[in-house]
């Protein structure tokens, strides 16, 4: 099974024997080329223009990241091509407010429904009390006419979502920032939100749709709205979970930020979870198998 590779230190990327190998001030090692599917790199390892060429002729995605941007874009190879035939269907159903509409709304309701899911979890646990009419907010999506109304909903359901989300994760005030927050919960989220957009870019890049149109994001000229149509769905259990997990069993705290910047072993931590997440099975009741989350984001692609 091809898997995500991660280069968390400065170095040297080099050839060695027709493959890579990465190098620091301190050690050598070799690269499982064939194996991988995503590169991950700190933005200060230095790479030559032949490894470059060497890794996308494999067919390798590469997403940079640094300390305190966090990702910051990603090389494409020339062989992950759009389908023209499939990129004027996905105009047409843009276009087209009918058929934009029924794919928001599958898309606004998956989303709810797996905010919902984490809470209901915590509920059980007598973390919180919710008591949320969620049937409401899924019927008034239901009924709803504009892209605009099923934000709005969205967005109202979120900020009660957030509301919990403090008392789950243990703190004692929490409001939700997005880039240029200095407290661990909102960097975390800020942080591993740009994983899972990387995460989900990479998947779209292995289909042959070709993500520059989104169905509930409006289009933008610099960025792939479909991504965060996915994320929405996909944030509350892969983001947010692990977040509880790292401040509830305080495997990251405060004393991890450092003038509002993750140390880097706080940083190696956070990769090594993630990538276990992604790769963790789960019971699929209509493949009738056992499956990723990241092929869970794959099937939603294909869907």
């Amino acid at each position: 099974m091809l898997e995500s590779f991660y280069i968390l230190m400065p170095g040297n990327l080099f050839v060695k024997d027709g493959s890579i190998s990465f190098e620091t001030d301190e050690e050598t090692f070799d690269i499982p080329i064939k194996q991988i599917t995503d590169l991950y790199l700190l933005i200060d390892v230095k790479a030559t223009p032949n490894i470059l060429k060497l890794i996308m002729n494999e067919g390798i995605i590469i997403h940079y990241f640094n300390l305190y941007e966090y990702y910051l874009g990603s090389l494409i190879p020339k062989k992950h091509k759009s389908s023209g035939k499939l990129i004027i269907k996905e105009v047409e159903f843009y276009n087209d407010e009918t058929k934009r509409i029924f794919l928001a709304k599958e898309m606004i309701r998956a989303s709810l429904k797996n905010l919902n899911r984490v809470l209901k979890y915590y509920n059980r646990r007598e973390k919180i009390n919710y008591q949320e009419d969620f049937n409401l907010f899924i019927n008034r999506i239901n009924s709803a006419k504009t892209i605009n109304q099923m934000m709005l909903i969205e967005a109202e359901f979120r900020k009660r979502y957030y509301s919990y989300f403090g008392i789950i994760a243990g703190l004692d005030d929490f409001k939700r920032q997005g880039q240029g927050a200095n407290d661990i919960t909102n960097v975390l989220i800020n942080f591993l939100n740009s994983l899972l957009y990387s995460l989900i870019f990479s998947e779209i890049k292995k289909t042959n749709i070709s993500g520059q149109i989104g169905f509930v994001h409006e289009l933008d000229h610099d960025r792939y709205p479909l991504i965060y149509d996915l994320a929405d769905i996909f944030k509350p259990i892969m983001v947010d979970r692990l977040i509880f997990r790292f401040l509830n069993r305080k495997q990251i705290t405060e004393e991890d930020l450092v003038n509002g910047r993750l140390k880097k072993e706080s940083v190696k931590i956070i990769f090594k979870e993630w990538d276990e997440q992604i790769n963790t099975t789960v019971y699929h009741k209509q493949l009738k198998r056992n499956v990723s989350y990241r092929y869970l984001i794959r099937f939603e692609l294909y869907k």
